[in-house]
């Protein structure tokens, strides 16, 4: 998203509506107040645009405006009692400006002689979607050109919403859900993590920061202690997530971007989309994509604090952001600290006593700076930059909880840096073109420390250098509206290394790999039925078309292409239908054995007499078979907000994602062992010696190498002898033969006014009907969702808000369905159903300078798991008289931090 191409909303609460959720209705915010309320105002004489500001903030409305519009005009006093219209009138009188309802929760501010029906806006629709009305001089025209302090100017300037190219259009075949900032205020959560976690279309976060996901499609090194995205849980590294429109270098080892130092007080909205979308963005946009917009469009300052707490951990945060407006640009600067102390398994009572893992949560310290601005040169030409810089540190002295074995004491500091200069050019009509170059890096020291493995350090860092060509445009006018195009290329570089040492610096891996990926893409948009064709049955039709060709320097090229449609019978009602392609290379981390390792070890066998073996657990990557990975995803959905009933949202989307070849780790080992006719490639029973030191090799090449374990009291065992291995389980990452996984959302949201009350209620959900899996192509295929470690069936989140004046409360209901327990085939155990409660109270103070010092101030307090309730309980998995490394609970579906209860403080100056 250009930094051209951005329009101001000028909200204290912005745009409540945007905080629905398309697939989730989590969005709560105190809705706009009854615009006919009478108000006290008293402002004084100031900008324009600070006066719009302010009465939004005191009504809770929306006012939408270019502020090249208010820039440069005043406002009078404002010292009555009025409605908010009146207030209106009185600080527009004498601008030449007027202003004009979209709903009745939103005002656009605009030109007083300019026709209401061809003024192009942007807003949020009761079902939290960006909705554009394209300005237009007439038929096929573009956005039209006013003159003002003879400079031209566009009504409002258009925006790029996620899931197209294209600017000034919604891709109505595509679903997204919109996060707003006033929704992310009213949730109580203080990191980006807690946020996206709490989705229902994801499931839990692939790596979880301190604790590991042993679920689908986990590559990351059980050290790192990071958080990645997984939605549809398909895997880690199937979710894009990108920064303003651009790609966020990745960090677990070049497998997936890392968000848990993102800084949530920097981000302006989120926004994603989930559905396949490789033809937009790239191969790795296969289970969707979340695009995280920063802040840009503040002036003044905010100043945030913010303290928490749960049982054995305290929280702080504090971010300052200062910004700035002119007439040709903008500027804001973004600063966050956040600290999190380490939570122990000792404050917990449920993890059982033989558990080895004294560290349930790191102690994390994030340190975060955001810049971002733009600058008109000139009248067709300007210029932009984004830049994220973001320190984390953390400690566990536990490091994660490995199915192979309790790491050791883990120190982590991880860097990362993500940057983007571009220039956009006026071609004429409206066909604006964009150059950019972006720098990713993330780079990560681990040093582990003490225990059965020797001290060591393990070092990574991750590079990309991307370049982008893109125009867009109308190319034609058609009866339903502007055919509009974007075409363009992408050149990114990617490099990645590691370096692991032990004790004396001796090396014991090293990598050293880099990759180029070039691409074109095309994108179409076709209205080809809109308001001026519109017929009975047909108020709107509309196509998309996206073709996107990558050519990888290591793993071949492909071309994929997708297809949508949108039908609107009826106001209110639309139906819609996506199709495409994906084609994704092995991360730069596969193609290396840097992850490979193994050990003797005494374990469960479940189809062994004694119910324990004594097996070679080998993990890492084969990399010898790699192969690229193929997909197809194709969604249908309905989105409704009948106009007969205001403020009533109703969407409902089926989607499918078959891929083939595709890259993840299969089941743990005693799934594996209990199941010969799904996984009998994976395991050898009565292996020869031969075999086993044909194993022990693969292992060696990794950075742990072999750890022989003593079956009688699991001590490193100097005299291994090879023939004493009772079966090898070889559960190395791979292409698998068949990954198939499709399921519904659906959300629901009402909002209502109660006398001088705003309500709002909905709910949110996702039923995964399956993620269906084979290891090769005959044999037998197997179901990993609502099982251990996986997504389950089904995740909910319901809500209810209220908000009077000032004050705002909002409650969260979360629900995660039963599941089993499959680890030991012999004796399933059904995971009890998880529900947790989320509660927010707020109250904001009237701006003006009657309130002195708590004019522009916010008081908040949460809580996180209200009722403080435990994780359910699992199997607790180990050989007889050894330590488990199990925690008694699946923290892919569960967490272990209970009641966190916090106080939030906010001034805007």
């Amino acid at each position: 998203m250009s930094m051209n191409n951005r329009m101001f909303h000028s909200s204290a609460r912005h745009a409540p509506r945007a905080a629905t959720l398309t697939g989730s209705v989590l969005a709560i915010l105190a809705t706009a107040g009854n615009a006919q309320a009478m108000t006290e105002w008293d402002l004084p004489e100031q900008p324009l645009a600070k006066s719009l500001r302010e009465i939004a903030a005191q009504t809770d409305s929306n006012i939408i405006f270019d502020r090249k519009l208010v820039n440069d005009q005043s406002a009078p006093p404002l010292k009555m009692k009025a409605t908010t219209e009146q207030a209106l009138k009185q600080v527009l009188e004498g601008t030449g400006l007027t202003y004009r309802h979209l709903d009745d929760k939103t005002v656009t501010i605009q030109l007083a002689s300019t026709d209401p029906s061809i003024t192009t806006s942007a807003s949020y629709g009761a079902d939290g979607r960006i909705r554009l009305a394209q300005a237009q001089t007439g038929e096929g025209a573009g956005p039209r050109t006013r003159i003002v302090d003879g400079k031209p100017l566009l009504d409002i300037e258009e925006i790029i919403v996620t899931g197209t190219n294209i600017r000034g259009i919604e891709n109505s075949t595509a679903p997204v859900i919109v996060l707003s900032r006033e929704y992310i205020n009213s949730t109580g959560f203080s990191t980006t993590t807690k946020l996206i976690e709490s989705l229902p279309q994801n499931f839990a976060l692939a790596n979880q920061s301190g604790l590991q996901a042993n679920g689908t499609g986990q590559v990351s090194s059980v050290s790192e202690q990071g958080s990645s995205i997984n939605l549809r849980g398909i895997g880690e590294g199937t979710t894009l997530v990108l920064l303003n429109g651009r790609r966020l270098a990745p960090g677990f080892r070049s497998a997936a971007a890392d968000i848990s130092s993102l800084p949530l007080t920097a981000i302006e909205r989120v926004e994603i989309l989930t559905d396949g979308a490789s033809a937009i963005y790239g191969s790795d946009a296969v289970g969707g994509v979340v695009n995280f917009i920063l802040r840009e469009d503040f002036e003044g300052a905010e100043t945030r604090l913010r303290a928490g707490a749960a049982d054995g951990t305290d929280e702080y945060r504090v971010s300052q952001a200062l910004g700035n407006s002119w007439d040709s640009g903008n500027v804001l600067l973004s600063l966050e600290y956040y600290k999190r102390d380490e939570l122990l398994a000792s404050d917990r009572d449920y993890i059982p006593a033989n558990v080895v893992a004294p560290g349930l949560l790191p102690e994390d310290e994030n340190y975060s700076a955001v810049f971002t601005g733009e600058q008109q040169l000139s009248g067709s030409i300007s210029a932009f930059a984004d830049v994220l810089f973001s320190q984390r540190d953390s400690f566990n002295r536990a490091g994660r909880v490995s199915p192979l074995f309790n790491e050791t004491p883990n120190d982590v500091d991880n860097p990362q840096l993500n940057a983007t200069l571009g220039m956009n050019f006026g071609l004429g009509g409206d066909w604006q073109l964009e150059v950019s170059g972006s720098y990713g890096s993330n780079e990560l020291e681990v040093v582990r420390g003490g225990g059965a493995v020797a001290v060591s350090s393990f070092d990574s860092k991750f590079e990309s250098e991307a370049a982008r060509i893109k125009a867009d445009g109308t190319v034609l006018g058609l009866p339903g509206g502007n055919l509009r195009m974007a075409i363009g290329a992408d050149y990114r570089s990617e490099t990645y290394e590691d370096l692991t040492t032990v004790a004396g610096g001796i090396v014991t891996n090293s990598t050293d790999t880099d990759q180029d990926v070039s691409s074109a893409f095309a994108e179409l948009y076709i209205p080809l039925v809109g308001s001026p064709n519109a017929v009975a049955g047909v108020n709107a039709l509309e196509v998309s078309l996206a073709g996107r060709y990558d050519d990888y320097s290591t793993f071949g090229s492909s071309f994929d292409p997708q297809y949508g449609l949108m039908w609107e019978p009826v106001g209110g009602l639309r139906l819609r239908a996506r199709y495409g392609t994906s084609y994704k290379a092995p991360n730069l981390v596969e193609n290396t054995f840097g992850t490979n390792s193994a050990a003797a070890i005494l374990a469960q066998d479940p189809l062994s007499p004694f119910g324990f073996s004594y097996q070679l657990q080998v993990v890492g990557i084969d990399v010898d078979a790699l192969q690229a990975q193929e997909s197809t995803s194709s969604s249908f959905g309905l989105e409704f907000t009948p106009e007969a009933i205001k403020g009533l949202a109703v969407n409902l989307n089926y989607y499918q994602i078959k891929y083939r070849n595709r890259i993840t780790n299969p089941p743990l080992p005693t799934v594996l062992l209990g199941d010969p006719a799904s996984f009998g490639s994976l395991f050898i029973r009565n292996p020869t010696v031969d075999q086993v030191n044909q194993f022990i090799a693969i292992a060696q090449r990794g950075q742990l190498g072999f750890i022989p374990l003593s079956p009688i009291d699991f001590t490193f065992d100097p005299n291994f002898d090879p023939a004493s291995i009772e079966v090898i389980v070889d559960t190395r990452r791979r292409n698998l033969s068949l990954v198939e996984t499709n399921g519904v959302d659906f959300s629901t949201r009402y909002d209502f006014a109660v006398g001088s009350s705003n309500v709002a209620l909905g709910i949110d959900a996702t039923y995964v009907l399956q993620i269906e899996q084979q290891i090769t192509t005959t044999s037998a295929p197997f179901e990993t969702d609502d099982t251990f470690g996986n997504a389950p069936n089904l995740r909910m989140r319901a809500m209810a808000s209220w908000q009077r004046g000032g004050w705002s409360a909002n409650t969260f209901v979360n629900y995660t369905d039963s599941y089993t327990d499959n680890r030991l085939i012999t004796t399933p155990v059904s995971v009890d159903a998880y529900t947790t409660v989320d509660a927010r109270v707020a109250y904001s103070f009237p701006t003006g300078s009657s309130s002195g010092f708590l004019s522009g101030v916010t008081v908040g307090a949460s809580v996180l798991n209200l009722l403080d309730e435990d994780p359910p309980g699992t199997q607790v998995l180990s050989a007889p008289g050894a330590p488990s490394f199990d925690l008694g609970f699946d923290p892919a579906n569960a967490s272990a931090l209970g009641r966190f209860i916090s106080l939030e403080f906010t001034k805007t100056w």
